[in-house]
């Protein structure tokens, strides 16, 4: 069960052993192996878990989420049966404790040697809290607890457990990653992802079929955009090159200084320069690195190529690759899906900062002045945990580079929020799990009853009120706050659309449709716009075709639309736009002259995905559900304590009522709370009562003694009354015949003897009441029931008319009784038995003994008429008799006795076929 309740009726086996030892070694070493995989599970599932914005977890990692929030039900269960299982064994404390320390020790050892290096960092952790969790198990078992709070408490030391190894793990990957990130971005070459790649695209561009012929030099030079757009396209198939580097092409005639492209500018002498200074390559002497005039580490592909196939004129052609950072708000940056630059997937969720010298190559968020400062060796990695960021700084080995990664550092309240996540989903497992059982062929109950229970009722009721208000607030505030976060990020397109138009419109107010000033002048311009604020954004003629973009290398081999997908309004439109297998929101606007023409078009992609949800919304959401379990908790423990108020006057009220005794003095409630209250009401209304009961109670003796006396004298007076009837007309008729002696002798004698009878039968009615007022006064001695039933049989065995019989067992019973009672009793029933049997009929009686239990039971049965319907109830009544004669107290005084010795006597009978009384009596 959920509560304590399967662990607590133990029994103790008599004797303890190797055997029980081994089982309580076994069990607890399984608790805390159980803890240290939980803990395994948990670091897992730790490094693909976003802390920063738990709420755009993906569909794998809030699975694994749910796996072990799972985890503390079937935990839960398992321990309570180990626990269970130690404590049916005759273990003391102290030997329950060396076990589990035992079991600790060579848990950690086991863990020390099956799990991987990663993992034994939180080894200690994982046994200690399985230490823990044990001993509060146990603690829980000897004490016997079976209250459901102790189940809310396994559940909160489970999920704290969870929680605190995932957020232990989180921090520590957090740091080996940003120092692993810092390390990458220091160093610049890239030897792992595109130095194999330029070795392949070497090849790709020697054996290429078209560029011979696009690098002629008649009738006219080649273009530099043509070669480059080509080039481009051949770089775009190698897609981690494309996003990750900028191509830069220098094209030149063997031995000519001239540039061989149109629109180069640079001489031959000015690119073999930095050919020469950039550094070699090992293994390949047509690929160098180096950095480029900006600070920015670039590679250099040279390679020669036949023009026009032609081994006679070689074109010497060399290619820039220049590193290139994408910002997380460049949102064509998302094309190239799983291109990150060295696989550094999660770069973008980190601020970073790269600096060659004292030039700043890329900045991405803001970082603290603090790390920027931070002192670093060449080739080394230092962490900054200061001014609430954490922060890596790395030197590379020449020097030069110098590179910041981190983020600010998580609050406090992260890890709370982590843990009422965890245990929200336990405890919703629990109940979910709880319901469904009570569907299940087989006993097993996960949830406390609420049946018979006012205050459980009370209790649950409230719970439930505030866990079903909590989840609609709940659920109402991540929408709202979803929403919310969509409408700020359409508004801020709006915003920033609005301002790049207005930062076109001096430039733009002497354009006129159709010319070619539009991309000139108004291309840089909103270059510079976008540059500035990191995004992307396209410009678009009069005629909707795309003129410029931010990503001009996308846009030059047409992965990028040539048209915009609609022509926008004054006021601007919106819709759809999809690059490559990507899809995201535009919103167009357009640019008009002085004369509201309009000259082209802007448009600014823009991120809008409905699963996504900022940070600060995660993080508040966070907070509210930290804040929401915390409460259920506190209302948990305050509706308890409500509840407990209300019914606890009410059981004593119970209580009292059940020890009301007509015979004792009842004493009056008091109630501690507030007088007015409705308990407070029915506390008086109860002591109310009391007083009238004890009012009532003296007039009630007053008036069943005189009922009894006068019962009494009514009988006695029927009883003495007959034989003085008797004894009186026997003197009479003595007084007649007093005057002839003859017949007065003679009927003296006869008269003497019928008023000895009359004397003897008064005597024995006195008898007989002295006995009944008198039966609880007996002593009482040993008696073997066996001797005394075949002594009552033998005193009837001369009776001619009735056939009877006797059963007795090998075995003889001993009881504690007055020997001369019991004779009586058996006697009075076995007289009554035979005088049941009617005349016509032979009359059979049995009397056995047998034992049931820990009684010795006596039957008397007969062949007579049975005891009729009517009077079966009154059977034992005092002063109640079918017979024309008697005192009607011989059953009367047969129960007394029976009862008096803790006993008990009953019959059954049958309409016209007999009847069986059972007298039982305790063995000793």
């Amino acid at each position: 069960m959920s509560n304590f309740n399967t662990i607590t009726e133990t029994q103790a086996l008599p004797q303890t052993g190797a055997r029980s030892y081994l089982i309580a070694f076994i069990a607890f070493f399984t608790m805390i192996i159980c803890m240290v995989g939980l803990a395994e599970c948990s670091r897992i599932t730790a490094g693909q878990l976003d802390f920063n914005n738990l709420l755009n977890a993906g569909k794998g990692v809030v699975f694994q989420l749910l796996l072990i929030a799972a985890a503390p039900v079937a935990l839960f269960l398992l321990f309570q049966s180990l626990v269970r299982w130690v404590h049916t064994w005759d273990l003391s404390v102290t030997m329950r404790a060396v076990f589990l320390l035992v079991a600790a020790f060579a848990a950690y050892a086991a863990g020390a040697v099956l799990l991987p290096d990663a993992a034994q960092d939180g080894l200690a952790l994982a046994v200690a809290g399985g230490l823990i969790i044990a001993v509060v198990f146990d603690f829980a078992t000897a004490r016997k607890q079976t209250d459901f709070g102790w189940t809310i408490l396994a559940f909160l030391l489970f999920s704290a457990f969870s929680a605190a190894v995932l957020w232990t793990t989180n921090i520590e990957n957090d740091r080996r990653e940003r120092f692993v990130y810092a390390e990458a971005l220091a160093n610049p070459r890239d030897t792992a992802q595109a130095e194999p790649l330029f070795v392949q695209l070497q090849q790709t561009i020697q054996n290429d079929l078209q560029l011979p012929f696009l690098l002629k030099a008649w009738p006219i030079k080649p273009s530099a955009d043509s070669v480059r757009n080509y080039l481009s396209k051949l770089v775009y198939e190698q897609k981690y090159l494309f996003r990750n580097y900028n191509l830069t092409i220098y094209a030149f005639d063997r031995g000519e200084e001239a540039p061989l492209l149109l629109d180069q500018f640079d001489s031959r002498s000015k690119v073999l320069q930095q050919w020469e200074q950039a550094q070699s390559i090992p293994g390949n002497e047509n690929l160098r690195s180096g950095y480029a005039a900006d600070g920015a580490y670039r590679y250099v592909l040279r390679t020669r190529i036949n023009r026009m196939r032609d081994e006679g004129h070689t074109v010497e052609v060399f290619c820039f690759f220049t590193q290139a950072f994408p910002q997380a708000s460049q949102i064509y940056s998302q094309v190239f899906e799983n291109q990150e630059f060295k696989k550094l997937s999660k770069l973008l969720k980190y601020d970073f900062v790269l600096f060659n010298g004292e030039r700043q190559v890329v900045e991405q968020g803001r970082l603290a002045a603090v790390s920027l400062n931070t002192n670093v060796n060449n080739g080394q990695t230092v962490a900054s945990e200061v001014a609430g960021r954490s922060d890596a700084v790395s030197k590379s080995a020449d020097g030069k580079m110098r590179a910041i990664v981190g983020h600010e550092a998580p609050g406090v309240l992260q890890p709370v929020y982590l843990f009422s996540i965890l245990f929200a989903f336990a405890t919703a497992f629990l109940l979910l799990i709880g319901i469904l059982t009570r569907f299940l062929p087989f006993n097993i109950t996960l949830l406390p009853s609420v049946k018979g229970s006012l205050g459980r009722r009370i209790h649950f009721s409230y719970l439930g009120l505030l866990a079903a208000g909590f989840i609609v607030v709940g659920v109402i505030t991540y929408r709202h706050f979803s929403r919310t976060s969509l409408e700020t990020v359409q508004h801020n397109a709006e915003l920033r659309t609005e301002a790049a138009l207005t930062y076109l419109r001096l430039s733009s107010a002497n354009l006129v449709p159709g010319s070619d000033s539009v991309r000139s002048v108004l291309g840089p311009r909103l270059a510079e716009f976008a540059h500035s604020l990191n995004i992307d954004a396209d410009l678009f003629d009069a005629n909707g075709k795309m003129v410029h973009s931010t990503r001009e290398d996308l846009r030059r081999i047409g992965v990028l639309p040539a048209i915009m997908a609609a022509k926008a309004t004054d006021g601007g439109i919106e819709v759809m736009s999809k690059v490559e297998n990507t899809s995201f929101p535009v919103r167009y606007l357009p640019v008009l002259n002085s004369l509201r023409t309009p000259v082209g078009y802007i448009g600014l992609p823009y991120r809008l995905n409905d699963s996504q949800v900022s940070p600060e919304v995660s993080e508040f959401i966070g907070i509210l559900a930290s804040i929401y379990v915390f409460l259920l908790l506190v209302a948990a423990v305050v509706t308890g304590l409500v509840s407990n108020t209300i019914t606890k006057p009410l059981n004593a009220i119970a209580d009292k009522i059940k020890d009301v005794e007509l015979d004792d003095i009842n004493q009056p409630l008091t109630y501690a709370g507030d007088p007015g209250d409705e308990i407070s009401g029915l506390v008086n209304e109860y002591n109310r009562m009391v007083d009238k009961l004890e009012k009532s109670k003296v007039v009630l003796v007053k008036l069943e003694r005189e009922s009894a006396w006068r019962d009494m004298a009514r009988q006695i007076a029927h009883d003495i009354k007959n034989p003085l009837t008797t004894m009186k007309l026997s003197m009479q008729q003595l007084e007649r015949v007093a005057n002839d002696p003859e017949r007065a002798i003679a009927y003296m004698k006869k008269t003497t003897g019928r008023l000895i009878e009359q004397i003897d039968s008064l005597a024995q009615t006195a008898s007989e009441f002295s006995m009944f007022a008198s039966l609880d006064r007996t002593p009482r001695n040993p008696v073997v029931i066996n001797d005394l039933v075949e002594s009552v049989f033998d005193l009837f065995t001369e009776q001619k008319e009735v056939d009877l019989q006797l059963d007795l067992p090998a075995e003889s019973y001993t009881v504690n009784a007055d020997k001369n009672h019991l004779l009586r009793v058996l006697n009075n029933l076995v007289i009554n038995a035979i005088q049941a049997i009617p005349s016509d009929r032979k009359g059979k009686v049995k009397v056995a003994l047998e034992r049931q239990g820990d009684f010795a039971v006596i039957r008397i049965s007969d062949n007579g008429g049975g005891i009729p319907i009517e009077i079966r109830d009154r059977v034992f009544e005092p002063n109640f008799t079918t017979k024309t004669s008697g005192s009607g107290l011989g059953l009367a005084i047969c129960k007394k006795i029976i009862e008096a010795h803790d006993g008990d006597i009953r019959f059954k009978t049958w309409d016209n076929e007999g009847t069986e009384f059972f007298v039982e009596l305790p063995v000793v």
